[in-house]
């Protein structure tokens, strides 16, 4: 898995509205099927890699492009993208279609430790 910092992330604002309508239509059904929709590419450039989720998953930070700042969840093998959800389990899912990083870190208001989050 190679991950080029500096080169351009391929997806735009518009691409990331896309994905999030089709993941929240999706999480909205009352049977849904396999791990939602997303985006496929590989070796992809412009983020860093910042969660290893276990399981083929993990997060990355964009650092280049319209998404700059944003965080992605994304599978390795499949090479399947889409805006992160939170890091903490006990954290509120939807984060829109731009999660920040601290939007995706911050911990839950709880008063306990969050769990962080594993496929």
């Amino acid at each position: 898995m190679s991950h080029d910092p500096a080169g351009m992330f391929p997806f735009t604002r518009q691409d990331a509205k896309r994905i999030y309508a089709d993941w929240l239509a999706w999480t909205q059904s009352p049977d849904p099927q396999g791990g939602g929709p997303s985006v496929r590419a590989m070796n992809v450039g412009g983020c860093i890699l910042i969660c290893d989720q276990g399981h083929d998953g993990y997060t990355a930070l964009v650092t280049t492009g319209e998404l700059l700042g944003t965080v992605w969840d994304f599978w390795a093998e499949s090479g399947h993208w889409r805006p992160a959800g939170p890091a903490y389990r006990d954290s509120p899912h939807d984060l829109g279609p731009f999660p920040t990083f601290s939007a995706w870190y911050h911990p839950p208001q709880t008063g306990t430790p969050g769990i962080p989050r594993m496929s």
